[in-house]
């Protein structure tokens, strides 16, 4: 497949939920890069488009050990307030992924550099996206300053 594909808001809550099941220890293989609308995988979007069709007709799996299931069940509870919202979940996954650079930058200099890229973000609604990846232990104290 050849040219420019745009993102849908679809396309948009599926790179974000991945992008956290991966950090959350589920490695899927998937490389993401920052982007327009935040972390983002060319790979999975092709996978994406690929397996368009075949995602209704998947059935059920379940993880044969407690830790893995455990895991995912913390991962279900993260996502699930912003499962029908690409927005809120491209802001979170922003700042965390800024939060992952090296140097570590501080809160406000990451929610600066969303809000530059990223405008229709207010500081208010980062620093609620902030506090909430803080309750999951998603980013730390120590880039508070």
């Amino acid at each position: 497949m050849t040219g420019r594909w745009s993102q849908s808001p679809d396309d948009r809550s599926c790179q974000k939920t991945v992008y956290f099941l991966q950090v959350f220890g589920f490695y899927l293989g998937y490389r993401f890069s920052w982007y327009l609308y935040g972390p983002y995988s060319p790979a999975l979007t092709k996978d994406g488009f690929e397996l368009r069709g075949f995602i209704d007709k998947m059935s059920e799996a379940g993880f044969p050990e407690t830790e893995p299931e455990q895991k995912f069940q913390e991962f279900l509870r993260f996502i699930q307030p912003f499962k029908d919202n690409p927005r809120e979940l491209e802001l979170l996954a922003s700042l965390h992924f800024l939060h992952t650079l090296e140097p570590k930058p501080t809160r406000q200099q990451i929610i600066e550099r969303v809000k530059a890229k990223q405008w229709y973000f207010s500081s208010a609604k980062a620093e609620a996206a902030w506090t909430y990846l803080r309750k999951f232990n998603l980013v730390g104290p120590a880039q508070e300053v």
